[in-house]
């Protein structure tokens, strides 16, 4: 027998196996359970724990004021107690709080932890924390999510109420500018908006805010952001039927289209009492946004916010001081929905 040739042999290459590409780290799925089965699973908290709190109305008592008290917005109160009329409480009526300003969704069918924070215009990681989720984020239909900082669109009124009756006051002393201004306010090319509820609502009333600070000179974004406070975005009694969208009463004359009378609460010599108080009223909106800024330009308090005009903040802090609203946070809210909503961009259009 031969012998073998060692040497003469080929080797042959060791094979090593090649190890499997590392794969990205995918941001964490959040899983909606429509039916958990008996072993399916299920998050450790299945509502948000809320410190929930009661308040019963007063004499006296707003929207306003209580959210005030509560350190919530307005719209918190509204949301969470379905009020289709924010002007409207009554004594006695008892209020549910939320401890943060924002709102509660009910978990449906489909839904994940980032659809319902971007419904809501929140952040994901605020409705993460809030509700003390754990990876991987398991949400069940039903469950109660707490969305801080979440926005919806106000509640509208399924019976409307009669509209007061309007009486035409005599002529307004300054109807004349007012419709000057808005026959010969020039089209803006405005910035585009998405289609969030809010945002709609502001390019509902940007042009008119524009053309007004076009004319008198009121940043575009302070107007813009009265409009959203003073009217609950819109949905306040006043702006419906009146569209006066800053509560601008009639003491010395109406609008373009006269006065409109409603029930509200004064405070005189301490004391809450309901008074039936004149109100102006508009037939366009942008009647009311040119008459809220001849409001400013005529009378002689706002004279030191007239000449801050080009600062759109500090145009806000001169218009508290110098009474506008009674609430001292006034102007932290209009900076907070200008920062919010970067509604200086309409002061450059």
């Amino acid at each position: 027998m031969r012998a073998l040739d060692v040497g003469s042999l080929t080797t042959p290459p060791t094979v090593v196996p090649r190890e499997a590409p590392a794969q990205a780290e995918s941001a964490p799925t959040v899983v909606v359970d429509e039916r958990p089965s008996a072993n399916a699973a299920t998050p450790s908290r299945p509502d948000a724990e809320l410190a929930m709190r009661t308040y019963v109305v007063e004499d006296g008592d707003s929207v306003r004021t209580i959210a005030r008290q509560f350190s919530v917005t307005n719209e918190t109160i509204i949301w969470e107690n379905d009020l289709t009329d924010p002007d409207i409480l009554h004594v006695g009526q008892e209020l549910h709080i939320l401890p943060f300003s924002g709102l509660i969704h009910v978990v449906s069918p489909g839904d994940t932890v980032a659809s319902v924070a971007n419904a809501y215009d929140a952040l994901i990681q605020d409705v993460i924390n809030a509700n003390k989720l754990v990876d991987p984020y398991i949400i069940v239909v039903g469950q109660k999510l707490a969305v801080p900082g979440g926005y919806r669109p106000l509640p509208t009124r399924v019976v409307v109420a009669p509209v007061p009756d309007t009486v035409q006051a005599p002529p307004g002393n300054n109807d004349d500018q007012v419709a000057a201004v808005i026959n010969t306010a020039p089209a803006h090319k405005l910035p585009v908006l998405g289609n969030t509820p809010q945002e709609q609502f502001i390019a509902s009333i940007a042009e008119a805010a524009v053309t007004t600070a076009d004319q008198t000179g009121v940043p575009a974004s302070v107007t813009i952001a009265q409009a959203i406070l003073e009217s609950y975005w819109g949905s306040s009694r006043l702006a419906r039927e009146a569209n006066n969208y800053f509560g601008i009463k009639a003491q010395t004359r109406g609008g373009s289209a006269g006065s409109i009378w409603f029930d509200v609460w004064e405070v005189i010599g301490g004391r809450s009492i309901m008074q039936t108080q004149a109100f102006r009223a508009y037939h366009t909106i942008s009647e009311s946004f040119v008459d809220h800024g001849l409001f400013f330009v005529e009378n002689s308090r706002y004279t030191r916010a007239m000449s801050v005009k080009t600062d759109p903040q500090q145009f806000a802090r001169e218009v508290n001081r110098a009474g506008y609203a009674t609430d001292p946070s006034y102007a932290s809210k209009l900076i907070g929905l200008m920062d919010r909503y970067d509604l200086y961009r309409f002061d450059d259009v």
